[in-house]
């Protein structure tokens, strides 16, 4: 069923001009489908509005979601998470979060290879394989200094 999902989120979300698939999740227990959108000139309203009936025109018409289910389509926000290799590429250079099992690190992603990243932070530069970590987002400047980060 996901291939095929992802298949056709991945179609329609292309068929709208300059719109690309950021993410997107099925929560099965929620019977939740959110996909994250991105574009050049920004995500408003009205873009997720044209993509959500597009989408859920083409997901009534096919038996890709058995039964009933809820359609979130948004932005991945300014602090958005970093999941695959392509997110971590397009936020180089900006300020990040990185979770793994046994360390917290903020700082500034300036690497990014097939096999992880390097971040610059206050206590100098860490190579992280993907592999180690476990959660990752973009994170606001003002909030580090604010301490929410």
């Amino acid at each position: 069923m996901m291939t095929e999902l992802v298949r056709m989120i991945e179609e329609t979300v292309a068929s709208c001009d300059d719109v690309t698939l950021y993410d997107a999740f099925f929560n099965e227990h929620s019977r939740t489908l959110r996909v994250f959108i991105d574009a050049r000139a920004g995500v408003d309203v009205e873009l997720c509005a044209r993509v959500s009936a597009l989408l859920s025109r083409r997901l009534d018409q096919s038996d890709v979601i058995a039964g009933k289910y809820r359609l979130e389509v948004s932005s991945p926000g300014i602090e958005r998470p970093l999941r695959r290799g392509e997110h971590f590429e397009k936020a180089r250079g900006q300020m990040i979060k990185v979770v793994t099992s046994d360390e917290v690190l903020i700082g500034t992603l300036f690497e990014v290879d097939d096999s992880g990243v390097r971040i610059k932070t206050e206590g100098g530069t860490s190579y992280l394989a993907y592999s180690r970590i476990k959660k990752a987002r973009v994170i606001e400047p003002a909030l580090v200094k604010g301490g929410r980060a």
